[in-house]
């Protein structure tokens, strides 16, 4: 049977997410055959894997906002092909202007990927059921895995047989071929979407809380219509100790997850002396773990909690806390894992097992964003992003500068596990499941889902 309209929908941001996170993540591995042909630093591969971050959070918050009051489909599509066009110069950038244009090309690719987290959730705002929040941001978690997985190996492969150049241009043809997919498939709201039968259409409507249904008058103006309403509307969001909770979460997430997709190909490289052509299992365990917890153990744990009668909130925050605790200890085994006659071995299962429990969070911080608001979903999540960026952009510079000291990498998953930890205390118990904008004109008066 064919997947309903909607679902295709999801289906689509998926196929967007292993894309974005295809040319996202092919820097960690390239580095290693770009830094054998240019001299690079310690200080420069930090600031080169670094680079992608800093031009990503420049653009979250346009992104959110221009998502949810334009065209967040015109946003995807433009950010996927002119992403791809960049990648598929990235050689002739470097061949002009060596690592300083690898820089500044990898800052332009994070500058143009930036709007594409929020403007996939103003997207599925107006798309999906709300019961389907979780599985939905499962699915583009999920995405992510699925671009680590293909992306990782396979840099690697095409690196050493054919040039990282190759596989710049590769990545960025599959970038191009997406965009024009994604044009013919979508549609910003579904009432214009020419695939979708009115039986569909009337199912969204009664399902979806955030889906405008047909008024008159000046019933349901719930947007901010002028600058100054709109600034009070985000301060207002601001203010709330829940969004701090979410942002946090976000924050150390892309801290620790990014810490390890970026570095970890380096870290096998200099610690283990192996090349990412050789390590290509140890790429791929972890995220093969990282897929079976969020398609099929998370579901089926969520579902049991369901059963037993937890609420919403409670739900968000096991799965949340679980997946910061767990992170943790992995990441605190490989403090003695590394050096020992095992460390092999000992490194691949802890970044496995850490990977597993990451795997937890699409049920929980990751589905709040689309709990905690009504009318703001991409503009919150365009703020919350922009602090993940900045941890993600702050993370490698660390990691470089500590790398001169004698036992760096000790310290550096030292620090991952007390990030990871801290956090598990903050969302855990500040977190909520209730819109903070339901109060805002027009909004459906809506059950408090914390119980």
């Amino acid at each position: 049977m064919a997947p309903a309209v909607w679902e295709l929908q999801v289906w689509l941001l998926f196929a967007s997410r292993t894309v974005q996170t295809i040319m996202r993540m092919a820097m960690g591995p390239l580095l290693v055959y770009i830094c054998t042909e240019f001299e690079c630093s310690a200080t420069a591969k930090g600031s080169t894997l670094s680079a992608f971050s800093f031009g990503y959070f420049s653009t979250q918050v346009v992104g959110g906002i221009f998502g949810d009051r334009a065209s967040a489909r015109a946003l995807i599509m433009s950010s996927h092909l002119l992403a791809g066009v960049i990648l598929m110069c990235t050689p002739e950038v470097v061949h002009s202007f060596g690592l300083n244009g690898l820089w500044a090309a990898t800052v332009f690719l994070g500058f143009l990927q930036g709007p594409l987290f929020p403007a996939s959730i103003a997207y599925l705002s107006k798309w999906l059921p709300d019961s389907e929040r979780s599985w939905a941001s499962t699915m583009l978690d999920s995405g992510i895995t699925v671009g680590s997985l293909i992306v990782m190996p396979l840099s690697g492969w095409l690196a050493s047989l054919l040039g990282w150049r190759v596989a710049f241009r590769l990545y960025g043809m599959i970038s191009v071929l997406f965009a024009t997919a994604w044009q013919s498939c979508s549609a910003d709201d579904p009432s214009n979407c020419k695939l979708l039968s009115s039986s569909e259409l009337e199912m969204l409507r009664q399902n979806v809380g955030r889906l405008s249904k047909p008024q008159s008058g000046s019933e349901g103006a719930s947007k901010p219509q002028n600058l100054q309403a709109f600034l009070q509307s985000m301060l207002s969001l601001l203010s709330h100790r829940d969004v701090w909770a979410l942002f946090l979460a976000h924050a150390a997430f892309n801290f620790g997850v990014y810490f390890q997709n970026s570095w970890s190909a380096l870290y096998y490289k200099e610690a283990l002396e192996l090349l990412p052509e050789e390590a290509w299992l140890d790429f791929i365990l972890p995220h093969l773990a990282n897929l079976l917890v969020k398609v099929w153990i998370a579901k089926h744990v969520f579902s049991w909690l369901r059963y037993c009668n937890a609420a919403l909130l409670t739900c968000r925050r096991f799965f949340t806390v679980m997946g910061f605790i767990g992170a943790a200890i992995s990441f605190g085994r490989l403090v003695l894992a590394h050096g020992s006659g095992h460390a092999r071995f000992c490194s691949t299962a802890c970044f496995t097992v850490a990977m597993a429990f990451v795997g937890l969070h699409p049920s929980g911080f990751k589905a709040n964003y689309m709990d905690i608001t009504l009318h703001n979903g991409g503009l919150l999540s365009g703020l919350g992003n922009t602090l993940a960026s900045i941890a993600s952009f702050l993370g490698p510079l660390a990691v470089g500068a500590l790398l001169s000291h004698s036992k760096a990498w000790p310290l550096i998953f030292t620090m991952v596990a007390l990030v990871n930890l801290l956090s598990a205390v903050i969302f855990g118990n500040f977190s909520s499941v209730d819109p903070v904008d339901a109060t805002e004109p027009g909004s459906p008066k809506l059950p408090n889902k914390a119980d």
